[in-house]
């Protein structure tokens, strides 16, 4: 049997993956493959915040929709799942929050700020302006409010909320996720005879 040259493809997988050839055969659509998720992975927003050992910032995500051709969708509000690991209650704040808008050919984010208005939570310690304290070993929902932004579906097809919290000194930030959905209208047509 005579000795197989290695493809394009090989070598490609060999420099991505030097341990790919040990354990599968690989083809350029594996590689393909391969590129893809790890663009994805990289594009893909981090939602858990983290900067304070022992607490944790998770945005929710939110879905919103709007009609094809009719008014954006507004987005005035988000929700985080925070979790105090430590012993001590910890007191959080919301520094900003902004929108985050991007697509698919671009790896970068166009980012429009917005003003904080409020900040609810039902299990916390509301403090002063907008901070919440937090009891040790709990794990609270919290809600920002902020001025409404319009989220509209053309040339955008990714939408996030990066908000930025304080907490002893250090800074978190956390993302949610905008699942936005543009709804078709249905064309009602009168038959013709």
């Amino acid at each position: 049997m005579l000795p197989v040259a290695a493809s394009d493809a090989d070598r490609e997988a060999e420099f991505l993956f030097p341990r790919a050839k040990e354990t599968a055969p690989v083809s350029r659509m594996t590689v393909a493959t391969a590129l893809v998720f790890a663009a994805w992975a990289l594009a893909a927003p981090v939602a858990r915040g983290q900067g304070v050992v022992g607490l944790s910032v998770v945005g929710s995500v939110r879905r919103v929709s709007h009609a094809h051709g009719g008014a954006p969708a507004q987005v005035g509000d988000a929700s985080f799942n925070v979790h105090n690991a430590g012993a001590r209650a910890a007191t959080l704040s919301v520094v900003s929050i902004a929108l985050e808008l991007g697509d698919s050919r671009r790896p970068t984010w166009t980012v429009r700020p917005t003003s904080l208005v409020g900040l609810e939570c039902e299990a916390c310690t509301i403090r002063r302006g907008l901070s919440v304290t937090i009891a040790g070993g709990a794990r609270v929902r919290i809600e920002v409010s902020f001025q409404a932004v319009a989220v509209y579906a053309t040339w955008y097809e990714r939408f996030r909320l990066r908000a930025r919290f304080r907490s002893g000194g250090r800074t978190i930030d956390a993302i949610v996720p905008l699942e936005v959905t543009r709804r078709q209208p249905i064309e009602r047509h009168e038959p013709s005879f």
